[in-house]
């Protein structure tokens, strides 16, 4: 019997010691552990603060504690600073970009996808066929729209049997009208040894390449060669080329060229 009765009192004192806890964490007595808010100065760890809809609980000040973030503004989105976190706007953003009406040509706006407007058959979209400049449109195509075909016209001299050096006497006048010369094409049918052959075209006497540098220059134990763009290109039908060769192999000169002046009009 006196076992029974030391296991009740042992179960009577282990409940009183539950309620007294409970009683300490339920603010019972007014004992420190009663209902409190989270931000004040009961708690060592935390600013003492009021609650606002929105807040924030963030760690923060050089010896860090608990601590009020008001709530930032709309469309804000919390970043990271140097040490604590603040309010701010989406990193890498840009102001909104707008579409004008006259996109409305182009692209379908009318729901969230933008997508191509459907055009009529056989239209082009282009600046005006016609005046002054302005936004382009569909529109039919114009003769205008289409670029003139560039036909290449060519002046030959033709050097039968070994190179020799010298301006040659042959004059050569272009057709009559306003020419623009592209460039000079020379060719041989014997290489030439050890140095390269050079060719020169003189307009009325004088040289075209200003920079002698950009001259057609067949190399040694090479055939064709062509020119850079001259420095001088204009021409017009009472104009007149000659063929000047500058320099010609050792050994081996190189023989039978043709030396091509190749121009389109202007």
């Amino acid at each position: 019997m006196r076992e029974v009765l030391d296991m009740v009192m042992a179960q009577i004192t282990a409940i009183a010691h539950r309620v007294a806890h409970l009683e300490t964490l339920e603010g019972g007595g007014g004992a420190p552990g009663g209902p409190h808010e989270v931000l004040s100065a009961t708690h060592s760890d935390s600013a003492p603060d009021t609650v606002v809809r929105g807040d924030l609980i963030t760690g923060q000040q050089v010896n860090p504690v608990w601590q009020r973030l008001a709530a930032g503004a709309p469309s804000q989105v919390l970043v990271m600073g140097a040490a604590d976190p603040a309010w701010g706007a989406v990193p890498g953003t840009h102001a909104a970009v707008t579409l004008d009406g006259d996109a409305a040509v182009l692209l379908d706006l009318s729901t969230q996808e933008i997508g191509l407007d459907t055009q009529n058959a056989n239209t082009v979209f282009a600046g005006p066929a016609t005046g002054a400049a302005n936004e382009p449109t569909f529109r039919a195509l114009a003769a205008a729209d289409i670029p003139a075909n560039v036909t290449r016209h060519e002046i030959v001299f033709s050097i039968e049997g070994n190179l020799t050096t010298g301006e040659k006497p042959l004059r050569i006048y272009p057709p009559t009208g306003d020419w623009t010369i592209e460039k000079v094409r020379a060719a041989v049918n014997t290489a030439p040894l050890n140095q390269a052959a050079i060719f020169d075209i003189h307009l009325n006497g004088v040289t075209i390449f200003t920079d002698q540098a950009k001259r057609a220059s067949i190399a040694a134990t090479a055939y064709l060669d062509d020119s850079d763009t001259p420095d001088v290109t204009v021409m017009d039908g009472d104009d007149y080329l000659q063929l000047g060769v500058d320099q010609i192999g050792t050994g081996t000169v190189g023989a039978d060229g043709t030396i091509h002046v190749i121009f389109v009009a202007a």
